[in-house]
């Protein structure tokens, strides 16, 4: 159960990280259609 809890950790934290890298993406898109 410990080990499945690790994993489900594991994956939230790998959601964020990817949440955060698409904002990234986004404010790079807008700053190039600014320009």
């Amino acid at each position: 159960m410990d080990q499945l809890n690790e994993i489900i950790q594991g994956l939230e934290s790998g959601e964020v990280k990817l949440s955060e890298s698409v904002d990234k993406i986004r404010i790079r898109v807008r700053a190039r259609k600014a320009l």
